[in-house]
């Protein structure tokens, strides 16, 4: 599927100390499973994500 997400999740939000750091992020979260996502995220000090999956009504902060 070239250009489009994996589908995981409607959608990604993403929290940095700069603003490219949390693009960049958001980007590549939207295409992790959650533990991956996980993963990225503690490797990145001062960073948090709220993602919300495709077709139902749940959200994961992390």
């Amino acid at each position: 599927l070239v250009g489009r997400s994996a589908g995981i999740y409607r959608s990604v939000s993403v929290t940095a100390p700069l603003a490219a750091d949390a693009d960049a992020l958001s980007t590549a979260l939207s295409s992790l499973d959650l533990d991956r996502a996980r993963d990225v995220l503690s490797a990145c000090p001062g960073t948090a994500a709220i993602m919300s999956y495709s077709g139902e009504e749940k959200t994961t902060k992390i």
